[in-house]
């Protein structure tokens, strides 16, 4: 079996460099924006299959008004649908609901995904919750309800456990790798993040490694992971490590680590 891959956020500042790398990694061309066409076609064509396109925090496609025809929602797919097809990729990530109102729009949204992701491998993240999700909600009955609806469409669909949020949604490592081992089949990608928060608090990523990871028991989640012939995407942010430690780190753990890039958030 081969080992999992350990990536990065890759930059998208200087587009020439996408081009050339041939690494799976994670790019976010917008974080608390919209998408301009004008933006797309600063980009260079290539084609690499392993790109996960994360989709921007303001497009929230499980909110009371996406489902409408023109929606803000719908118009943000259709420009990332177009991008992943200029990068030669079809991986499109989507944050799934974190409160009780996007929960009670789960159908609604799929309905949103579906009609406009058709073309694409849709990876749904599970986000760390908000109070009244963490209060009203069961991990299990969540992720239920979910894969009902999207086994009855037609998407090609993932889910991207990450490891910061399901510690702060109250998980412990052996339930996560419960979860990782019972879906396994739908999952291509983790993200695999350390979390200097405790439990029930939105998440603050560090690395798996981080001496501020609150994390118990980290060592036997990476032993696992690193096993599991996934792709891994560590999302740093504030806090972050040198490269020597994190090829110590994968070595530690025979993860294949990408070979090293500047643009790369480490």
């Amino acid at each position: 079996m081969k080992s999992s891959i350990l990536s990065f956020n890759c930059s998208v500042q200087d587009r020439r460099v996408i081009k050339k790398l041939n690494n799976p990694f994670q790019i976010m061309p917008a974080t608390r924006w919209h998408m301009s066409d004008q933006s797309i076609e600063s980009y260079i064509e290539s084609n690499n299959p392993d790109i996960l396109i994360h989709m921007n925090y303001i497009t929230r496609v499980f909110s009371d008004n996406s489902i409408e025809n023109r929606s803000i929602e719908r118009e943000s797919l259709q420009r990332y649908c177009k991008l992943a097809n200029k990068l030669g990729t079809k991986n499109i990530l989507i944050h799934l609901p974190y409160t009780i109102n996007e929960m009670n729009n789960i159908e609604k949204g799929i309905k949103v995904l579906s009609d406009e992701l058709k073309s694409m491998t849709v990876h749904l993240e599970i986000p760390a919750w908000s109070s009244d999700m963490l209060k009203n909600y069961k991990f299990s009955e969540y992720l239920s309800r979910i894969t009902e609806l999207l086994q009855a469409t037609e998407l090609d669909w993932y889910l991207v456990p990450d490891t910061a949020h399901l510690h702060s949604i109250g998980m412990d490592v052996p339930d996560m790798i419960e979860f990782i081992k019972k879906y396994d089949a739908k999952i291509k990608y983790i993200h695999l993040n350390g979390n200097s928060n405790p439990k029930y608090k939105m998440d603050k990523h560090v690395p798996i490694f981080s001496s501020e990871n609150k994390i118990k028991d980290h060592s036997l989640l990476s032993k696992f992971i690193a096993s599991t012939s996934k792709i891994c995407i560590a999302e740093i942010t504030k806090i972050s490590a040198t490269w020597d430690e994190w090829i110590s780190y994968a070595e530690t753990y025979d993860f294949n680590l990408v070979e090293f890039n500047e643009t790369y958030s480490y």
